[in-house]
């Protein structure tokens, strides 16, 4: 039997298991039970209730949905009696929006895990907790004003364990600041970040008036808005308490009473991120130990902004390319071996366009290579623009590109290549070396029903109708079936 940590040299630590589903009831006590642990299992709220009275456990896994009374109510009874009010509770559901586990987090649960669970993330969690148990009963017993820094340090770490798992900078900002309004009781706030070119953007809002779209587009004299507007120019390091911003005069109106605003600058490294701002409920009083909290609340978000950023400018660069912001060669083959099983999947068509931009060689040798480059982003802008939504285009290699079009037959996709051609030809390209005229080459490659054809031979069957296109005369589209049994081809 592998014992835990939590259970060598130690008492017995009884587990008690809250869950409608045997399955999950089954597999979670014998789990814990190899681990060393003591469980009970109970199907329902009422039942976790009377087991808790009968026999104190030391940790209770507690599922939300359940018959009789839902798991938030299950954890309130519990939170509300002094008796049981400290035995950890880690929430196991399904429900995995923001604001349910914000609930569970605020009814008193110290951890939340998604199903389907993976168990030994349950072990990890349940040992944390256990020792986080124990730590808090040595910090009750020897100072009752470490209850204040507890609080703060609960806050803290519900709003870090919301920033960790946000892997998208959308994720990070409106997630995070929902997250974090909510726990210090705001009635509504908003986020602002400096983007790429320096300037302040609303990046996410919370419970503000339906009537407001940009708060950058509003204009405010207080420091906090000087500091949104222009922060090179107004030195803003601590939060900021506004009682009369002229800014909320615009979103509220200036005959009501206005709430109080905070502004919290977001800083990485001494290098400004950003704006949080909070609107606290009427009868709160920002006191220092607040501001304190603010500050470091303000740390961690910068951190995971900053986090958030870089995790998708790395998946920029790995599926992109640099010049042309289509999707890169290497990333188009993963998408397009998707494509291909979802059509030999359930039998539809799929069509691909290889085109490249004819006489290329001659512009970059007559204006150089600096407009080349300009070139070759107008061609894959217009192109893109005549594209639909689901249509996959790629940067294929030098001045060749690809496209793959779902849903399409060759018939349809011989349409779509003219337009490209089309869109291309009129009117010239503007450059800095002048107005550019280039026409392109297209083959076109396709199935009304699929065999076992793979990505490999469907491009291969475009790429030789691009040779046939050049062949006769370029600035032309032709069309290849693309059967192993027959090779058919049709000149547009």
């Amino acid at each position: 039997m592998d014992v835990s940590p939590q259970q060598q040299n130690a008492p017995e630590v009884h587990i008690l298991i809250v869950d409608d589903t045997p399955v999950n009831q089954r597999q979670l006590s014998q789990g814990l039970a190899k681990r060393g642990y003591e469980t009970r299992s109970v199907p329902d709220g009422p039942q976790a209730l009377a087991a808790v009275r009968s026999n104190l456990p030391d940790l209770i896994l507690l599922d939300i949905q359940m018959p009789h009374m839902d798991g938030y109510e299950v954890c309130r009874h519990l939170k509300a009696d002094e008796r049981y009010r400290d035995i950890p509770i880690i929430f196991i559901s399904s429900m995995d929006q923001t604001r349910d586990i914000v609930n569970a987090f605020v009814a008193g649960g110290v951890d939340y895990i998604t199903k389907p669970f993976k168990f030994e993330e349950v072990v990890a969690r349940v040992e944390t907790h256990l020792s986080l148990r124990n730590l808090q009963r040595q910090l009750e017993q020897s100072n009752v004003e470490l209850g204040r820094n507890i609080h703060e340090l609960d806050t803290l770490r519900i709003i870090a364990q919301t920033l960790n798992q946000a892997t998208t900078l959308e994720e990070a900002t409106q997630s995070g600041l929902e997250t974090i309004l909510i726990l210090l009781d705001a009635q509504a706030g908003w986020l602002t970040l400096i983007d790429q070119l320096g300037v302040m953007r609303l990046a996410a809002t919370y419970h503000l008036p339906p009537t407001v779209q940009d708060i950058s587009d509003l204009e405010g004299t207080c420091s906090s808005c000087k500091f949104r507007r222009g922060f090179r120019d107004t030195i803003l390091t601590e939060p900021t308490i506004v009682p009369e911003c002229a800014l909320l005069q615009q979103i509220y109106g200036s005959s009501q009473h206005l709430p109080l605003h905070i502004c919290m600058p977001l800083q990485m490294e001494g290098r400004p991120v950003g704006t949080l701002n909070l609107l606290p409920a009427p009868e709160r009083v920002a006191t220092e130990n607040e501001r304190r909290l603010l500050r470091t609340i303000g740390d961690q978000y910068s951190a995971t902004i900053e986090r958030a950023r870089l995790f998708e400018d790395v998946q920029t660069l790995a599926t992109t390319d640099p010049l042309t912001g289509l999707f890169n060669r290497r990333h188009f083959f993963a998408l397009g071996e998707q494509a291909i099983r979802a059509a030999r999947r359930y039998n539809r068509p799929l069509s691909a366009i290889l085109y490249d931009i004819d006489r290329f060689k001659r512009v970059n040798d007559t204006y150089g290579h600096s407009v080349g480059d300009q070139v070759l982003r107008a061609v894959a802008d217009r192109c893109q623009a005549v594209l639909r939504q689901p249509d996959l285009q790629a940067r294929y290699g030098g001045e060749e590109f690809v496209i793959l079009l779902p849903e399409t037959g060759p018939r349809e996709a011989q349409q779509a290549a003219e337009r490209l051609r089309q869109h291309v030809a009129e009117p010239a390209i503007e450059t800095d070396g002048g107005a550019v005229s280039v026409s392109i080459s297209l083959g076109v490659a396709g199935l009304d029903e699929w065999g076992s054809l793979t990505l490999d031979e469907l491009l291969k069957c475009a790429d030789v109708a691009l040779y046939e296109s050049k062949r006769n005369g370029r600035d032309r589209v032709t069309v290849r079936g693309c059967r192993r049994s027959e090779m058919t081809s049709m000149s547009a």
